[in-house]
């Protein structure tokens, strides 16, 4: 495609720009999910082995205050159709389900995220969330779920969140579960400084913004959006490369770079629809006159066929190509996001189990081993991996004690004893 001028990432850019001095890439973020939810269930990206859908799990991670997290959900608020959005700060899982049987396509603003993942390692009645959102993040024809209320039925359930915490809530109350797990995997990291600027004038390009924003997701939301998304041959190569490059250097994240790579696809056709909007804006042309998602693509130029593209026959005549461009760009911005994630899995997985060994013997000044993994409750494979690196630091030295069995026989115990400062 040639260069696009605007777009409706562009106006959301402006939008935030003109109204907060929070992380650009807060405000990148919400537009893509909230244009992502507005292509609704109906619209897939045909790779193997399944059909992903353009839901997106957003966690907005910053400084509190200052980083202007809860700002940028607010304003995302704003500009989303609010018939097809729910503001909820505490759901129970049957409160939430009764609520999206009425509405099962759902853009969910959650409070702090905090408040989830203390409830989850409580065990609390918040803890079954986990399965649910687990479930309904991969869009399922139909889903039933059994609450005291009764049995319930979701056809097409079609839900996207944004939230926020910082840094110092998520490492404080992620788990080795949570993150080894099917939970936090699913959400999309998005991390930001806070750089504050004094208050300013709201100019009123901003409200003309607001319109244009609002304007565009409910005339998209009121389409015919049954369309199916295709990498083109060279953008599906360069897909592969992304995936040959997370796979040799992210192998530590566990299961989040899987889930990431799924978002590279999502995102890079979300960036392509708001390239598309950016069109039709240029040419005047009224979104609420453009009865479908296929119209639309197709009235901005959009290439719908390729020889070289196998494409089924049930699927043709509703299919758009997505350009190798919009991969590149949907890894920039995913890119980040898995590099901080690693940071966070290292720190769960790692770092904090170390930090909670080296206390411990701190502490005590000396300990057993079996002692150290019993007031820490340190699984036996990151016992090792903790006390190599407090013993290569020079915080600790091992020793071994003699004593005896109950049987009278001899046996060794192995001592930690602090050496550090």
């Amino acid at each position: 495609m040639s260069e696009v001028l605007l777009s409706f990432l562009k106006l959301v850019s402006d939008y935030y720009r003109y109204s907060t001095d929070a992380p650009p890439q807060y405000g990148e973020a919400v537009g893509i999910v909230q244009l992502g939810h507005a292509l609704g269930w109906d619209a897939v990206h045909l790779i193997k082995p399944y059909a992903l859908h353009h839901n997106i799990y957003l966690l907005l991670v910053g400084e509190s205050t200052f980083a202007r997290k809860s700002t940028c959900q607010t304003l995302g608020e704003k500009f989303y159709p609010k018939e097809r959005s729910m503001f909820l700060d505490r759901p129970s899982p049957e409160r939430f389900i009764v609520e999206l049987s009425k509405m099962p396509e759902m853009m969910l603003y959650l409070g702090e995220f905090p408040t989830y993942l203390k409830a989850i390692n409580r065990s609390s009645y918040l803890s079954e969330m986990v399965e649910v959102l687990n479930d309904l993040h991969g869009c399922p024809p139909e889903w039933r779920r059994v609450t005291m209320k009764g049995e319930w039925k979701v056809t097409k359930p079609y839900l996207s969140i944004i939230s926020t915490t910082t840094p110092e809530m998520l490492k404080k109350h992620l788990t080795e579960e949570l993150v080894e797990g099917g939970f936090m995997p699913r959400w999309l990291l998005v991390h930001g400084e806070a750089d504050p600027k004094p208050r300013g004038w709201l100019t009123p390009d901003v409200l003309k913004l607001h319109r244009n924003l609002i304007l565009c997701l409910e005339a998209i939301t009121r389409m015919n959006r049954e369309i199916y998304f295709v990498f083109t041959p060279e953008a599906l190569r360069r897909y592969n490369e992304i995936e040959e490059e997370v796979r040799n250097n992210y192998k530590e994240a566990k299961a989040i770079p899987g889930r990431y790579l799924d978002y590279v696809i999502s995102i890079a056709d979300i960036i392509f629809t708001s390239d598309i909007i950016g069109i039709l804006l240029e040419e005047e042309k009224n979104p609420y006159e453009i009865k479908s998602l296929k119209e639309m693509f197709t009235l901005a130029g959009a290439e719908t066929q390729n020889n070289n593209v196998p494409i089924p026959q049930e699927f043709q005549g509703k299919t758009v190509l997505v350009p190798r461009e919009y991969v590149d760009r949907a890894w920039k911005v995913v890119r980040p996001c898995l590099d901080y994630a690693r940071d966070i899995v290292d720190f769960v997985l790692y770092d904090e189990p170390i930090a909670k060994v080296r206390e411990c013997i701190k502490k005590h000044k000396q300990i057993s081993h079996s002692e150290v993994m019993r007031l820490t409750h340190m699984s036996s494979d990151k016992m090792p991996i903790a006390i190599d690196t407090l013993r290569e630091s020079g915080e600790i030295e091992i020793r071994t004690q003699p004593f005896t069995g109950p049987k009278g026989d001899p046996r060794t115990k192995i001592i930690y004893v602090w050496t550090g400062q």
